[in-house]
């Protein structure tokens, strides 16, 4: 299905500026952006036709450049959690269920992605301050993030971005 046809705009504009607002809330959370975590969005993004499912597919495939999706999430004038909560709301009641939650496991994964860009996958190299902010972005979509890393959901999507 094609959301972008059957959303608002605004809706729209609220579920590209999640993926910005992952990236603020983890990139900024131990008070610096590195490198390897602006490589890590552009990457994201430049692979987004990789990813199976088809709904952070097509919202990421929309995403011209880190610039723009930066662009878009400031035109918003809101934090980065009100927009996680905001798109939570789209995805429990404007779209399909099962589509709406795989969209928030990619929100999630792509937050785990950017908090290890400079190490590996869940060995600590993601600092307690990008844990604490992965873990509210969590609370604010309404999925929990410790449930997610039982599973090898996180490490599924990651694996895609980075194959």
């Amino acid at each position: 299905m094609a959301y972008r046809e059957v959303l608002p705009e605004e809706d729209w504009a609220v579920l590209q500026s999640s993926i910005a607002a992952i990236f603020k809330l983890i990139a900024v959370a131990d008070g610096k952006i590195d490198k390897k975590e602006q490589k890590a969005i552009e990457n994201i993004i430049a692979k987004s036709s990789k990813l199976r499912d088809s709904m952070a597919k097509e919202v990421l495939a929309s995403i011209d450049s880190p610039e723009s999706l930066i662009r878009t999430f400031e035109g918003l004038k809101i934090s980065p959690k009100e927009v996680l909560r905001k798109a939570a709301f789209i995805l429990d009641h404007k779209i399909d269920s099962q589509d709406g939650v795989a969209f928030k496991k990619h929100l999630i994964a792509i937050g785990v992605y950017i908090g290890n860009a400079s190490g590996s996958l869940f060995n600590y190299k993601m600092s307690y301050e990008e844990i604490e902010a992965l873990q509210e972005a969590g609370d604010c979509l309404h999925i929990s993030v410790k449930d997610l890393e039982q599973t090898n959901i996180i490490l599924d999507i990651i694996n895609t971005i980075d194959g």
